[in-house]
């Protein structure tokens, strides 16, 4: 079995104008994957920090099992509706 390279840490805190697109891309992974926070420092002085967010659902299928059908929804509607019948109409 190989054994996996050893990647380099990361450093905590790193220069802005030291980073291109694709390094940010990698940087923003690793925090992902790890789940520790790295520190941008802009030109300006300031800092932005960089932190996992929370885990997220898959859009299908979360809300399994939430409801249930009650009568029968496969036949048609005998009632016709016309908006001249509504009160709100009126």
């Amino acid at each position: 079995m190989a054994k996996k390279k050893a990647e380099a840490p990361m450093p905590k805190a790193i220069e802005v104008a030291r980073l291109d697109t694709m390094e940010m891309i990698h940087m923003m992974e690793k925090v992902a994957k790890t789940g520790h926070p790295i520190t941008v420092n802009l030109p300006d002085d300031s800092n932005v920090q960089i932190i996992p967010g929370p885990k997220m659902q898959p859009p299908w299928g979360y809300m399994k099992g939430t409801m249930e059908i009650v009568g029968d929804i496969m036949s048609p509607i005998e009632e016709t509706r016309h908006a001249r019948d509504l009160d709100r109409f009126e």
